[in-house]
């Protein structure tokens, strides 16, 4: 295969679908949350697609892009961005149950590993929390989460069917959107200190101290299943 000489660009169905929408290679790694070099690189042909780049382009824009060599191109444009967008847009119903859906995920992706032979709680944990983090950052959402934030502030978000109709949700802590580091140092030496309580030999307890080891375990799952809900 003869060498591409310097200078000369192929255009990609990457390069179309941006250019149609009107953005720069910059303001289309924002929309993206990926980095301009990955943007940069693919549309040089020095990198493929890639599934991660493809789903995201796909939420953005509605089109599943390929990493086949020989693509027919694409035409779009900034009407059938907006078209598309008009498609997904949501309401903050829409948006809550959405969130419903991923907590759900999350739950059992954490009950499983906290599962007897897997205890890989405090790992999962912590993973879950840096790929929040990691998103947060990706989409640059810092301050809409401020916004959002100060907003709920204000009006409180009643998200809970079992509220009240005046009745509002507590808030997380307002000095920062996901106060992970906090609720860490909490819940993981609520966990260690049940696995502690549950290495103890109670045949050697009373009756009154088997009781009491009981009371304890039980409050303990309960302060640690509370602050999970946080």
């Amino acid at each position: 295969m003869c060498p591409m000489p310097k200078g000369r660009h192929i255009k990609n169905n990457l390069t179309r679908v941006r250019e149609g929408i009107g953005l720069s290679q910059l303001e289309f790694a924002l929309r993206l949350g990926v980095s301009v070099s990955i943007i940069k690189k693919v549309e040089a042909g020095e990198r493929p697609v890639g599934s991660d780049l493809a789903a995201r382009v796909f939420a953005e824009t509605g089109l599943l892009l390929t990493s086949r060599s020989e693509e027919a191109p694409i035409e779009y444009s900034k009407a059938n961005h907006a078209a598309w967008r008009r498609q997904v847009r949501l309401d903050q119903q829409s948006v809550r149950e959405a969130g419903r859906v991923i907590m759900r995920h999350v739950e059992l992706v954490m009950a499983a590993s906290a599962r007897p032979g897997v205890e890989k709680f405090s790992a999962v944990f912590h993973g879950l929390v840096q790929a929040v983090e990691r998103v947060k950052k990706e989409f640059k959402l810092e301050e809409p989460i401020e916004t959002e934030l100060r907003q709920r502030q204000k009006t409180g978000l009643k998200d809970d069917p079992k509220l009240k109709d005046r009745g509002q949700i507590r808030l997380a802590k307002p000095v920062g959107w996901l106060p992970a580091k906090e609720l860490c140092d909490l819940v993981v030496p609520h966990l260690e200190f049940i696995k502690a309580i549950g290495a103890v030999d109670e045949s050697k307890l009373t009756g009154a101290q088997k009781a009491r080891l009981a009371q304890i375990k039980k409050q303990l799952r309960r302060e640690t299943n509370a602050l999970l809900r946080l």
